[in-house]
């Protein structure tokens, strides 16, 4: 685990456990847990501060079926999942953990690092960066493996006519 000290704010940079489908990302106040197993992404939300957590959100593409704790709902636009907690009480208190969960659709998305933002009840939010979340994949990538798929059906396709005009010529 790294400690990085800036300004007079210390963050703990991703730490990767033994297991290579989890991670745990950290601030000061708040740790979370990253665990993706198949199409679908746990959120374990540890509060480490003196208030309650109140809400959470992270960036996300193509995903469904959000779950959270009780006393907690959920909502999604189209490239954003919350959770929050519908009164103070059902909030995450010091020192406890809640998870979240959503699955990505069939449509697909790809594993990127992004920005959880934690809000607490007196109001202070906390960014935890590089979390990981469901993203899209870079237009170059796509153009990449289209290509790349493209030129080898072209060569497949020369490679047997070649083989078909060997076979047609007479042996002398």
């Amino acid at each position: 685990m790294t400690l990085l000290i800036v300004g007079c704010a210390a963050l703990t940079l991703q730490s990767v456990k033994a297991d290579p489908r989890s991670a745990t990302f950290e601030h000061l106040d708040v740790q979370i847990r990253v665990t993706v197993v198949g199409n679908d992404y746990t959120y374990q939300v540890t509060n480490r501060g003196s208030c309650p957590i109140t809400r959470f959100e992270i960036a996300q593409i193509n995903t469904y079926k959000h779950l959270a704790p009780d006393g907690w709902q959920t909502g999604k636009d189209r490239h954003l999942f919350s959770a929050w907690a519908t009164e103070q009480s059902h909030g995450i208190h010091p020192d406890q953990s809640k998870s979240l969960e959503m699955r990505v659709a069939s449509t697909g998305a790809v594993l990127t690092e992004g920005v959880a933002q934690v809000t607490f009840a007196d109001g202070h939010v906390t960014d935890v960066r590089g979390v990981w979340r469901p993203g899209a994949q870079s237009t170059w990538t796509k153009i990449f493996f289209s290509s790349a798929l493209a030129m080898i059906i072209l060569a497949h396709t020369v490679w047997l006519g070649l083989r078909r005009r060997r076979a047609d010529t007479p042996l002398t």
